[in-house]
């Protein structure tokens, strides 16, 4: 079953990075992530011996995961922010002006 998610992964990964890489650049991130995550199957998928999920290996994951979502947050939020000020129709002046 490891295999699945992992060829899972590499096809999202491909298919974000392929069609939606102009859009935004926090894809780009997020399909780096998408190939660390199928990496990380792949190879928990073919060491029977290494259990990648479990013991310190799971944090790293985890660790890994966390810094990804936070990054992507923070560039999600810095650009709603930014065309919120530039346009908003609720508003006669943007942001900058008052």
């Amino acid at each position: 079953m490891n295999y699945v998610y992992s060829v899972l992964w590499f096809v999202v990964a491909v298919i974000l990075f392929v069609r939606y890489r102009k859009e935004n650049k926090a894809v780009c991130l997020l399909s780096g992530y998408f190939l660390f995550m199928g990496a990380w199957w792949l190879v928990n998928a073919l060491s029977p011996d290494i259990d990648l999920m479990g013991g310190y290996y799971v944090w790293i994951y985890r660790g890994v995961t966390l810094v990804v979502l936070v990054v992507v947050l923070l560039y999600y939020m810095r650009i709603k922010n930014a065309s919120k000020t530039k346009t908003d129709p609720d508003e006669k002046t943007t942001k900058k002006e008052k």
